[in-house]
């Protein structure tokens, strides 16, 4: 999996990807509450991430693997209690800022919530949730 993570972020002064990396990192963290909002990380689940994210680019003094280690166990850590997941999910929110790139994130989610093809009542609660919270009801339904 390292050596996937390593190969999925370039380092792109101009942001190829037209994000911000706090955009990008509250991306990532969206994308790994998701892989744990039924309480089970399937392959396909770790496989849309990493197609995923190669579509983003990096620019941080901090390695990728780095970040999504520290993310990962953030995540992990907050998710394990509704009030932790929301106020993740606000804190990824206000970290997106505008509505793009909320909308491409919750996208993102959506791809990922629907990769391993079992929609569960978590995942259906959890992208409901993000919806709400990231005020995208009128352009998603």
């Amino acid at each position: 999996m390292r050596a996937l993570i390593r190969n999925l972020f370039h380092r792109h002064p101009e942001g190829r990807d037209g994000l911000t990396q706090t955009q990008r990192e509250a991306m990532i963290d969206l994308l790994l509450a998701a892989m744990y909002a039924d309480r089970r990380v399937a392959l396909q689940e770790d496989e849309n991430i990493a197609a995923q994210l190669h579509t983003l680019s990096w620019d941080s003094g901090t390695a990728p693997e780095t970040y999504l280690d520290q993310a990962t166990a953030h995540v992990r850590d907050a998710v394990a209690t509704k009030e932790g997941e929301v106020r993740l999910l606000e804190d990824i929110r206000d970290r997106l800022g505008t509505r793009e790139a909320r909308q491409h994130a919750f996208d993102l989610c959506v791809t990922l919530l629907k990769s391993d093809a079992t929609e569960t009542a978590e995942e259906t609660r959890f992208e409901r949730d993000i919806k709400m919270l990231f005020d995208l009801e009128a352009s998603t339904e």
